[in-house]
């Protein structure tokens, strides 16, 4: 996880320099289908108490990440996009004979403004965004008696776009989707502590564009 967490480090400061390269935008009245695949990154122990009383920390495993996002360009700068990832994750737990996993996949519905920097090439675009998060924890193994599986939180996030093609690019995006995690027993009553958590998604898909003009 710490190689991906650096390769993201490296990433971030890339963008910045060629969105320097100052203005090629985003065509006014687009839209763009992007499905994508990548890598999902959780930071934070999901739990790490239960009651008030301390348990063995649980957390989410970084695993593959795989969706969509459908973007539309207001203008040349501004666009609105919406997403969803399904991260194929389980929660490991380190006990005293060993980590054990079970099974517990994660979805994320984002819904982002857009802002695409103005560049002088027509090979790469550069584009931040912000917005809403809607996450949730689902599997039958981990979570069956269990509510408050669903949190919203807020996304922030950078990428660029590679023109390969007038209508076709390569997209790639770094995301943190930021959420305080917290559930309930339904039996019981009895509720974990609440947990500030961090998914980072690192992100590469084949971006389809559909009309605009500049």
């Amino acid at each position: 996880m710490y190689r991906s967490l650096s390769k993201l480090a490296l990433l971030v400061p890339l963008l910045a320099v060629l969105a320097y390269a100052g203005p090629v935008r985003a065509q006014q009245g687009s839209v763009e289908v992007t499905p994508f695949g990548g890598l999902y990154l959780p930071t934070a122990d999901l739990a790490t108490e239960f009651n008030g009383v301390a348990i063995t920390p649980e957390k989410q495993k970084t695993a593959f990440v795989f969706g969509a996002r459908v973007a539309g360009w207001v203008t040349q700068a501004v666009g609105i996009e919406g997403s969803f990832g399904y991260a194929l994750s389980d929660v490991k737990t380190d006990v005293s004979t060993g980590s054990v996993s079970s099974n517990a996949n994660v979805w994320l519905a984002d819904l982002a403004l857009l802002y695409a920097f103005p560049m002088q090439s027509d090979v790469a675009s550069v584009f931040v965004k912000v917005g809403p998060t809607l996450v949730g924890h689902v599997g039958s193994d981990t979570w069956d008696g269990f509510s408050g599986r669903t949190d919203i939180g807020g996304m922030g996030g950078v990428g660029v776009r590679f023109q390969v093609a007038p209508t076709v690019g390569i997209r790639v995006d770094a995301e943190d989707h930021i959420f305080s995690a917290k559930f309930k027993e339904d039996a019981t009553g009895f509720e974990s502590g609440a947990k500030l958590q961090n998914d980072l998604m690192l992100t590469a898909g084949v971006s389809i564009r559909a009309g605009g003009s500049r």
